[in-house]
């Protein structure tokens, strides 16, 4: 037989930003889907569409949290889960305070590190009590 090589052309997408969710091992949120703060553990990446199933590995993150007083703490978390001083920080606020995950590193399958803008992907909890 002779050698038949057909050409194909395919149309490749970039992949959507993710969105972040909140870590809770308690299942616990409250009555707007929401769960309590010092309830999660940390953040996680994820793609709103089912096509999608990417395991990204959080490398670091900034974290703004601002107290019902309004004073404003930063923090740099290393990993998916908070650190010793966010988790100390955070069993100390109360309701009306404020903590957001913005500038997001992450590695995705391919080994290539992406950054995640606080403008393109960020997630912000208002503590609210009781707990």
């Amino acid at each position: 037989g002779r050698n038949f090589r057909k050409e194909y052309e395919y149309q490749i997408r970039r992949l959507p930003w993710p969105s972040v969710r909140w870590l809770t091992e308690s299942g616990v949120y409250n009555s707007h889907g929401i769960p309590f703060a010092r309830l999660t553990s940390g953040i996680e990446l994820y793609h709103t569409m089912v096509d999608f199933d990417i395991d990204y590995r959080i490398d670091s993150f900034k974290v703004r949290i601002t107290d019902s007083s309004g004073n404003v703490f930063n923090y740099i978390n290393m990993g998916p889960l908070w650190t010793e001083e966010v988790k100390t920080k955070m069993r100390s606020l109360k309701t009306g305070s404020r903590i957001l995950v913005y500038d997001i590193y992450a590695t995705i399958p391919n080994s290539r590190r992406r950054f995640y803008s606080s403008g393109i992907t960020s997630a912000e909890i208002f503590v609210s009590g009781p707990w």
